[in-house]
């Protein structure tokens, strides 16, 4: 986490696209008269997406601009030492904390104590990995009841909870319907945030049909809906549930997924160069070259088409018809 105190210059980011974006938004964010703030996820492991990530960190200094940056412990990246930038750990949370947040998930009934217990000392303060846990007990039946409101069905030395979050996370997973598991894998693909024509087009669905899939993906806490304007968007709850499901099928099909969801993605349109005129003046008085061309082509007293104009260029060139001029301009 960094925060700016003066004005400057901002540093020259990378060429790639999203390089450029971020440093188009940097320079508004610096010519702001007030404050602003931005905070990103860093998971990637990768070098384009470390790269990102710094860019994004050099891209702000020197700006009225609050950047923060959540990551995991074993993120390390050389950004974090510049000096505009100040490393806030955050502690697992104290035994009182997670019992309360036990308490809020599970309930007071008498069944889920020493279940709690159990949690608490297996998750060691991890707040994502208790909710796992408990949504993953409720899953398999071991819970009944409702958020809050939970009753053990089981007896607790026949439960067994998974030494890793990543565990727990591919156990849900594997429970899934088959239709649920195959959205959430290609998603995973996509990235941690998809839109939906997206994820239709990838999985060869109707967007109704990935519509009502991905309802159900929600109620289980894999993912949310994160915009609808101009287009639906969902994102994963946690970078580690993405994780997962995008490990949990084959390079292969990772491969086949990744060249659909590229195909789908908008193209910049391709233009054709513009020629310039090589004349530096044009003699006589003529019409204007893209105006409106008339509805045929006649006889003028001087035996010429009236689509020919009387003007000619300063290099000698013959005539060139006004018409015909504009047609090019508008192939063009």
């Amino acid at each position: 986490m960094r925060i700016a105190r003066r004005r400057g210059s901002i540093p020259k980011l990378a060429a790639d696209r999203s390089s450029r974006w971020y440093g188009a938004w940097s320079r508004r964010a610096a010519a702001a008269s007030r404050p602003c703030s931005s905070s990103k996820t860093s998971t990637g492991s990768t070098r384009r997406a470390k790269a990102f990530v710094a860019n994004l960190a050099a891209g702000v200094a020197g700006t009225r601009t609050l950047f923060v940056v959540n990551y995991r412990p074993e993120y390390e990246a050389a950004w974090l030492g510049a000096p505009h930038c100040r490393v806030v750990p955050l502690p697992p949370l104290r035994q009182e904390a997670t019992a309360e947040l036990l308490a809020d998930l599970l309930g007071a009934d008498a069944s889920v104590r020493e279940l709690a217990a159990r949690i608490a000392s297996r998750t060691r303060g991890n707040p994502f990995f208790v909710e796992e846990v408990v949504q993953s007990l409720a899953e398999s039946g071991s819970l009944a009841g409702a958020r809050g409101a939970y009753r053990l069905v089981r007896e607790p030395n026949e439960l067994a909870i998974p030494a890793t979050v990543q565990a727990v996370l591919a156990a849900r997973i594997d429970r899934l319907a088959e239709q649920e598991k195959d959205v959430l894998q290609q998603a995973a693909v996509i990235g941690k945030e998809f839109s939906l024509p997206v994820l239709a087009h990838v999985t060869g669905k109707s967007a109704l049909e990935v519509e009502g899939l991905l309802y159900r993906l929600i109620s289980a806490q894999f993912v949310y809906e994160q915009a609808l304007f101009p287009e639906t968007v969902y994102a994963f709850k946690h970078p580690l549930t993405q994780e997962v499901a995008y490990h949990s099928q084959l390079s292969e099909r990772r491969s086949k997924t990744h060249g659909r969801s590229l195909a789908r993605s908008p193209r910049p349109l391709q233009r054709k160069p513009t020629s310039s005129l090589r004349s530096s003046r044009i003699i006589g008085r003529t019409p204007a070259i893209c105006s409106k061309p008339r509805a045929g082509r006649g006889r003028l007293p001087n035996g010429r088409s009236s689509g020919t104009s009387a003007r000619r260029f300063a290099t000698g060139r013959r005539s060139v018809s006004s018409a015909r001029a504009c047609r090019r301009r508008r192939r063009r």
